[in-house]
Order: structure tokens, then C-alpha cells, then sequence
């Protein structure tokens, strides 16, 4: 956190290195939050990830930005936290911007079991993925290591797609690494 109640974030996804894109891909995050009760905290930002090399349709050049706006109630404290979070994506690129109709809906959570260790859990439901009767899911779980001022979270991810009215399911067929390394400079 920069200050009491904002957070920023910058990073790069090192996978998507490794997925074809040409380019440095960035991902960037504002959220602005507060208390209001010592269990109850509300807050709402912005997720950004610039994916150079991605076409989006009906863009041409440019870099798409894929974002998600959002609103996030948690409860809890630091050391124990289950946050549930919706918000709506949109893409920007050469063509213009481009809302999305369908929400994104988050669970997540942490526990703290040692002054050095917290298990961490964290859901992604996506509405309409590939069509209006659909949805993607994306479920992660794994352990975040504390230090001072640095914080490490590895794990893994599972992704399946959904669509309960023609039966179709689709799963990614192996649990897909996770490795979240973050350094707080303030």
C-alpha cells in the first residue's frame, strides 16, 4: 500500500512470455479502500494488463489494454481475511474501448498460520466467456511466504470452462503454476 487507503501494483506475468506475445507485457493496479468497522472493509479500483502482440478484434496496431473495474467488500483482518469482489472488464486498443456486458466475480481469501507463512485461496467466476450461457472458472490456492518487506506466493491454478445447459465442459487437464513475488517499497 502507498498510503492507509490506496494500493498500487506493477508487474509483468512472466507466462505470458512464453505464450507467443512479442513485447514487455504490464500489469498495473489502483485500488482505494477503507475501514468501516474494525471486520468490515469496503474498497474499489481498477486491474490493468497490457498484452503487446495480442490482437483484439477490430483493433489494429496498438497495444489492448484488458482491464477490470471493481468493488470489493472484505471481511476480517490482516491476518485473516475472505474478500468477495465484482467488478466489469473492458478492453482499450487502436479501435476504441470496448465494454464488456458480463461481470467478473471474485472470492479470495488468507489466512496467517505463522508470522512467516499464510495459506492464500483465491476464485475467479467469468460470466459469459464463450457465450451467454457460459462461464470460466479459475480456482488457485497456495502458500504466500512473509518476510520483511517481501512476500512470495507460490501454488497452483485450475481453469475449466462451463456450459451447464448443452452439458459442454472444458478443464485445463493439469493444475497450471502459480508464483506471485511482491516487494513493498513503502
Amino acid at each position: 500500500g502507498a498510503t492507509d487507503f490506496l494500493s498500487l501494483q506493477l508487474g509483468s506475468a512472466l507466462p505470458a512470455f512464453f505464450a507467443g506475445l512479442n513485447g514487455l507485457n504490464v500489469l498495473m493496479a489502483a485500488k482505494i479502500g477503507g475501514s468501516v468497522t474494525q471486520w468490515f472493509h469496503l474498497a474499489g479500483g481498477i486491474q490493468s494488463v497490457i498484452l503487446p502482440g495480442l490482437s483484439v478484434a477490430g483493433a489494429s496496431g496498438g497495444l489492448p489494454l484488458f482491464g477490470v473495474g471493481f468493488a470489493t467488500v472484505t471481511l476480517g483482518h490482516g491476518d485473516r481475511h475472505a474478500s468477495l469482489s465484482a467488478g466489469v472488464p473492458f478492453t482499450i486498443s487502436a479501435a476504441g474501448r470496448s465494454p464488456f456486458t458480463a461481470p467478473i466475480f471474485t472470492l479470495s481469501g488468507n489466512w496467517r498460520v505463522t508470522e512467516s507463512l499464510a495459506v492464500v485461496t483465491e476464485h475467479w467466476v467469468v460470466l459469459g466467456i464463450a457465450g451467454p450461457q457460459s462461464y470460466g472458472l479459475l480456482n488457485g490456492a497456495g502458500v504466500r511466504f512473509l518476510g520483511q518487506r517481501l512476500a512470495v506466493d507460490v501454488g497452483f491454478v485450475l481453469a475449466s470452462q462451463i456450459q451447464p445447459f448443452s452439458g459442454f465442459t472444458f478443464a485445463v487437464p493439469f493444475p497450471i503454476p502459480w508464483l506471485d513475488v511482491t516487494y513493498t517499497f513503502f
